[in-house]
């Protein structure tokens, strides 16, 4: 005989064998069906098979009483344990589930018995009396009990926290002095040097950022002067280098070692800045120039010594 898949698959010689069952190892359903894993004489792996191919039905009914005392008794230590508890606490406590658990009818206010029931692959169905009639029976069908979910409540206490109040206390800091400034796009930063701090500590700070705008004029002031300081400087080197100058002289390749830049002189005449093979820097006019050199001078026509006030900004 073949079921709809292929867990009982019994030969005619293994229906004879089934005659000759050993015992009954385990019991699913299918459907509406019960199904019972036997081990059979000389037969090396177990079989499923229903009740009609089991002759001896005297197996069926040890095994089911079998399993019915055994679910008896888990349920009675649950309900001693669960009576413990109740005792103990004095309230009713949420109970883990074991595999053959059997959960508990209440009783109504008449004092009716709960009914004996028997659990099977987590579908709970009437047990009264296992008769073979009722297991030959194919029409046999489980009556699904619902499962009453009790959630326990957690009681959360609600603790007030007092926010602790934050006094912030305002310090003033003094700026020494104004060490640097930059511009940061079309921004311009002053990086400035704290009272009793160090290089490390060092600010940029925007022109809105002072209380006394007077510190930035006072900065940009000096800057102007320093300027003026660096650029008089670099005149009286050019004069100088023009007054050591002379037109007319001609100098050879050798005497040469470089041209710099072009420059203007006092009456704005084209002149190149030239450093010697001795080192000494002079001014060339172009006429003075060897030929040989006439393509450095175009190279330096890129570089020109401009002498025109630069400003901070």
């Amino acid at each position: 005989m073949s079921c709809k898949k292929n867990d009982v698959i019994l030969s005619q010689e293994e229906k004879s064998e089934c005659e000759k069952t050993m015992k009954i190892l385990d019991k699913k359903m299918r459907g509406n069906v019960p199904l019972y894993k036997v081990q059979c004489v000389h037969v090396s792996e177990p079989k499923w098979a229903t009740s009609k191919q089991i002759k001896d039905k005297d197996l069926i009914i040890e095994y089911e009483n079998k399993e019915s005392e055994r679910s008896k008794s888990v349920e009675n230590i649950n309900t001693l344990d669960d009576e413990l508890k109740n005792e103990h606490n004095g309230r009713v406590l949420r109970r883990r589930k074991s595999e053959n658990f059997v959960p508990e009818q209440k009783e109504n206010k008449k004092g009716r018995k709960r009914k004996n029931l028997e659990v099977t692959n987590g579908r709970f169905f009437k047990f009264n009396k296992l008769l073979p009639s009722i297991l030959d029976s194919t029409e046999f069908c489980p009556i699904k009990v619902p499962i009453r979910r009790r959630r326990s409540r957690k009681v959360q206490s609600s603790i007030k926290k007092s926010k602790n109040e934050e006094h912030f206390v305002e310090e003033s800091y003094a700026v020494e002095k104004i060490v640097d400034h930059k511009m940061f796009g079309d921004i311009k930063k002053y990086k400035v040097r704290w009272e009793n701090y160090g290089p490390e500590d060092d600010s940029w700070l925007t022109v809105d950022d002072f209380d006394d705008i007077n510190f930035v004029l006072k900065y940009e002031e000096d800057c102007e002067k320093k300027i003026k300081q660096e650029n008089l400087s670099k005149n009286d080197f050019i004069k100088s280098i023009l007054y050591k100058s002379i037109k007319g002289y001609n100098y050879r390749k050798e005497d040469i070692h470089g041209i710099i830049c072009q420059m203007m002189d006092d009456e704005k005449n084209l002149c190149y800045l030239v450093q010697l093979s001795n080192g000494e820097l002079i001014c060339i006019y172009p006429e003075d120039i060897p030929k040989e050199m006439y393509d450095e001078t175009f190279k330096s026509s890129q570089y020109k010594l401009v002498e025109e006030d630069e400003s901070c900004y």
